[in-house]
């Protein structure tokens, strides 16, 4: 088993320009895109916090990342057995807007390993503010796939949108 190493795309370790990016080739341009002109930038200006995979301290290859931020689901998109304990008002969440997995190291646990650190990091800010669940919207059925499997859960009216209670989630830890 890999022991990859995560942490946020401007980690003091290392300059994010030193990061090599261009080599990045998940298979699907727009998650490839993301990383190579967005990622640092929404990074700088606070929309989102990007997480990058290398394999050594050494390697400033990036083997996978996720994107995240926080957000808000009104009341109608949740599923209606969540409705019955909620308040009216939008629920908060966090996001995961984009996960990707380079293909050298596709089939590794590496995008299951990329999740969990995304899960642990939303419970840790649930512990200084509200979070309700964690939500993915899935770039393609093979995605989504994956995360049904990690424990999310389709949203009624957004089929390719997936939600995690992240109860659930502190759950699976404790047991």
């Amino acid at each position: 088993m890999v022991n990859w190493i995560i942490s946020p795309i401007d980690s003091i370790e290392r300059s994010p320009s030193s990061l090599r990016k261009d080599p990045f080739n998940s298979g699907n341009p727009e998650l490839d895109r993301y990383l190579k002109q967005y990622a640092i930038k929404n990074d700088r200006n606070g929309v989102s916090r990007t997480f990058v995979a290398v394999l050594s301290e050494e390697s400033q290859k990036i083997a996978g990342y996720y994107s995240c931020c926080t957000g808000g689901l009104s009341f109608e998109d949740l599923p209606a057995d969540l409705q019955e304990s909620l308040p009216r008002y939008p629920t908060p969440i966090i996001l995961i807007g984009k996960l990707a997995v380079d293909r050298s190291v596709q089939g590794r646990g590496l995008g299951k390993r990329l999740l969990f650190h995304a899960l642990e990091n939303a419970v840790n800010v649930s512990q200084t503010v509200g979070v309700y669940a964690v939500r993915v919207d899935a770039i393609d059925e093979a995605a989504k796939t994956f995360y049904e499997n990690s424990g999310f859960r389709e949203m009624p009216e957004l089929p390719l949108s997936l939600l995690l209670r992240l109860q659930t989630f502190k759950r699976a830890l404790d047991s």
